[in-house]
């Protein structure tokens, strides 16, 4: 017959053990100090949208319907006709 094998303690969960313990004592000690405090809810950032960019439309220059040259010349030379009248 064979012998059974005997299970060794595992020693690893000792150590575990030990550290949870250390943690609740800590978290004891940090509640008694946030007594006053209430916690405030975070708010979860809205992440921002990029907005996609209008092209600009060119603006149609507007011809300038063409005028009389004559019509032109004389409208001048009456101006300039009224300035001189202005300064003398």
């Amino acid at each position: 017959m064979k012998k059974k094998k005997r299970k060794k303690r595992k020693e690893k969960r000792k150590g575990k053990r030990k550290k949870t313990r250390r943690r609740k004592k800590n978290k004891k000690r940090k509640k008694k100090k946030r007594r006053g405090k209430k916690k405030r809810k975070k708010r979860k950032k809205k992440k921002k949208k990029k907005k996609k960019k209008k092209k600009k439309k060119k603006k149609k220059k507007k011809k300038k319907k063409g005028r009389n040259v004559f019509y032109t010349l004389a409208v001048m030379s009456a101006a300039q006709g009224q300035s001189l009248i202005y300064t003398s």
